[in-house]
């Protein structure tokens, strides 16, 4: 074998080994830190803000309701809902391609708020 088609069999090799690796890894990514700790531990129901690709929202809302959880907000000028959702659903909406992030809804007060 030619130096040339060793170099190109490698290239190949590394090229669909990466592609598998990538479609086998969970995405995470889109998964603030908070969430991504619950989800491995599998725990309870979270409440979460799930921002989707323009146009999405109404079908995601949809299927979180279709899976039996709650949505709770609806947030259209960033694209976004409300819901309290499971640790497996967590995992499907972060492999979901019409969602681009999913963040802890969490209480928060301000600093204001304290001194009083």
């Amino acid at each position: 074998m030619s130096i040339a088609r060793r170099i190109i069999f490698l290239a190949f090799t590394l090229f669909v080994t990466a592609a598998t690796g990538a479609a086998a890894a969970p995405a995470t990514a889109t998964l603030d830190a908070h969430l991504q700790r619950q989800v491995k531990r599998g725990s309870r129901n979270e409440r979460v803000i799930v921002r989707t690709k323009p146009g999405h929202r109404a079908a995601v809302a949809q299927t979180l309701r279709q899976r039996g959880h709650a949505v709770y907000g609806d947030h259209p000028g960033i694209e976004a809902l409300s819901a309290n959702v499971s640790a497996a659903t967590l995992k499907l909406l972060a492999n979901d391609p019409a969602v681009e992030s999913i963040s802890t809804d969490a209480d928060i007060d301000s600093l204001d708020a304290k001194k009083s």
